[in-house]
């Protein structure tokens, strides 16, 4: 995994914490989420993505959401070299619902694709997906979704967020 990238998480994440605890707003939230990146070929085994989500929301419905995700286990490409996956994105997302709730979210993203085979890729685009949750509280929620982040390239994870 790249450590720039990790770097890049962990502070993303630490200043959303710092910056939420000294704001009076109940707004903001953060989260984790792992999941499976399923990419649409033959010669492709999936890759395990982990990342952070930051977000603020708008309304009871309405919220905007920064991600990034990075190859937490990498996956294989023709049997006989690795690859890994690191996107980066910015998302609208509408929740409806009270405890169990459904999503919808669409924005930027941009993906890094890269393989000891020698194969480097970077692309950005439109990216959207689906998803269902469960809030446990009014600050604590799971969430299942499926984002589609690129034509041949899906991501299936499991998250938990926290509102500050």
């Amino acid at each position: 995994m790249n450590v720039i990238l990790r770097a890049a998480m962990a502070a993303a994440f630490v200043l959303s914490v710092c910056a939420t605890n000294v704001s009076a707003d109940t707004n903001w939230f953060a989260g984790i989420k792992a999941g499976s990146m399923n990419v649409d070929s033959p010669d492709f085994s999936n890759a395990t993505n982990i990342g952070v989500v930051v977000g603020y929301n708008f309304s009871k419905n309405l919220a905007v959401e920064g991600e990034l995700t990075t190859s937490s286990s990498d996956g294989t490409l023709e049997d006989s070299y690795n690859y890994s996956i690191d996107t980066y994105a910015l998302y609208a997302a509408g929740r409806w619902g009270d405890k169990a709730y459904f999503k919808v979210k669409g924005g930027f993203l941009n993906e890094k694709i890269k393989s000891d085979y020698g194969f480097a890729e970077s692309d950005s685009g439109f990216s959207a997906g689906i998803g269902g949750g469960y809030r446990f509280s009014d600050k604590a929620s799971l969430e299942l979704e499926y984002t589609k982040i690129e034509t041949d390239v899906d991501f299936i994870s499991l998250g938990f967020n926290y509102a500050f």
